[in-house]
């Protein structure tokens, strides 16, 4: 009974593992293998699953004792082989199929290698590609790197060229600044020495219109001296040749023109500060493969290399973004700083201008000077040798007289024409 139970649980055991590969290779559809060009032509992998499955019907668990009987080791059961029911010819060709003797006669089942050699092959085909795919994933990526840099590298030159003729321009900006600063604080200085000189001038003109008056006071007093008549002398001892006094020098007469100074409106410049502040952003894109079936794992791959092309084109549309941001803020940064330098090439122009203009007007106030001072001079000279005549001794009036210039003399040069 003990055989004959072995063997029937064996025979179970063998048709279920059967029936296992079958529907294995049901699913992984492996190219044929030795194992099967050895093996007798069946119609189909799910027809072989169908005898196995009636040939496990047949050994059914009712002839099977379990052995929980307590009399089962006392007592020996015989069985009749004619109520058993015979295999089809199906069945055997299932079992023949498979099943090998040893040497001893009993049955075995193929091999480890020969049963696992279909999922072997299919192993062995999914890790080449499987390995295939990685290597080209690997090549796009490196790829993709280098391309991205070569771009990178050339973007960031063709903005250091910018920003190197931007920089060079607002360095041109701001020794213009400081020419246009240096000019206006000349022309402030020019302005307060004009203004200077006009009071200086006017001064001593004051002081000769003071003198005018002087004079014009000595020449009356002078003529009622000269109406005065001797009452013991006669008519004809009357000297007639008298002597008049020298007529008011022209010079007195001279009076300045005064130009009035337009005073310089000085322009404050706004230097818009662009701040470009740029940010660069980048993505990373991971790929999760938990799958464990070789098929799932070949799709994750597969679908890796078409996401990878996406995110590369991605990443180039997204740096030549970018960089058409940078360079565009760099053109705006670039046109500012040249209306900017506009202005103040203007603003130097006009400042030079009118710079040329106070000194003219300065020399012409600093010559004015210089003769007024020279011919008040000479006048309070003259002044001084009547003086002289008019307080002198008899004896000394002649001498004195003699001495005394016809006219004023000054060594100043004539005076200028007034400054137009």
């Amino acid at each position: 009974m003990s055989d004959s139970y072995t063997m029937k649980s064996f025979w179970r055991v063998a048709v279920s593992f059967l029936f296992f590969m079958s529907t294995a290779a049901t699913h992984l559809k492996p190219p044929m293998t030795h194992l099967q060009a050895n093996s007798p032509p069946m119609h189909s992998h799910q027809e072989g699953a169908t005898d196995a499955v009636n040939l496990t019907a047949t050994i059914s668990d009712d002839d099977v004792d379990d052995g929980t009987d307590e009399n089962s080791d006392d007592v020996e059961e015989t069985y009749d082989n004619s109520t058993l029911p015979e295999e089809t010819p199906q069945q055997a060709a299932v079992l023949t199929s498979y099943l090998v003797n040893d040497s001893q006669g009993f049955p075995t089942l193929p091999t480890v290698s020969t049963i696992l050699g279909s999922a072997s092959e299919t192993m062995r085909s999914v890790t080449e590609e499987a390995a295939k795919l990685q290597a080209h994933l690997a090549k796009i990526n490196k790829q993709s790197q280098i391309k991205t840099a070569n771009q990178k590298a050339a973007f960031e030159q063709k903005l250091r060229m910018q920003e190197t003729a931007n920089q060079k321009i607002t360095t041109t900006n701001g020794n213009l600044l400081k020419d246009v600063q240096s000019l206006q604080k000349t022309n402030d200085d020019i302005q307060r020495k004009i203004k200077d000189l006009g009071d200086k001038n006017r001064a001593i003109k004051a002081e000769v219109r003071f003198l005018e008056e002087k004079l014009g006071s000595a020449k009356d007093f002078a003529e009622g001296m000269l109406r005065m008549t001797d009452s013991k002398a006669d008519d004809e001892d009357r000297v007639d040749d008298e002597e008049t006094i020298i007529a008011r020098p022209s010079f007195l007469t001279i009076s300045s023109k005064r130009t009035s100074l337009p005073r310089h409106k000085k322009v404050k410049y706004e230097v818009k500060a662009d701040s470009d502040d740029t940010k660069l952003t980048s993505e990373e894109a991971s790929s999760e493969v938990g799958q464990t079936e070789a098929k799932n794992l070949i799709n994750v791959l597969a679908k890796g290399v078409s996401d990878v092309t996406k995110e590369e084109k991605a990443s180039e549309m997204q740096l030549a973004s970018m960089f058409e941001a940078a360079f565009k803020a760099g053109s705006q940064r670039r046109d500012v700083q040249l209306m900017k330098q506009k202005k103040l090439q203007q603003e130097k122009l006009s400042l030079q201008q009118l710079q040329k203009k106070f000194r003219g007007e300065e020399q012409h106030l600093e010559v004015t000077r210089v003769h007024l001072q020279e011919r008040l001079r000479g006048l309070g000279l003259y002044m001084q040798g009547l003086g002289q005549v008019a307080l002198a001794p008899e004896n000394d009036v002649q001498r004195l007289e003699k001495d005394l210039p016809k006219s004023v003399r000054s060594s100043a040069l004539p005076l200028p024409a007034p400054h137009a």
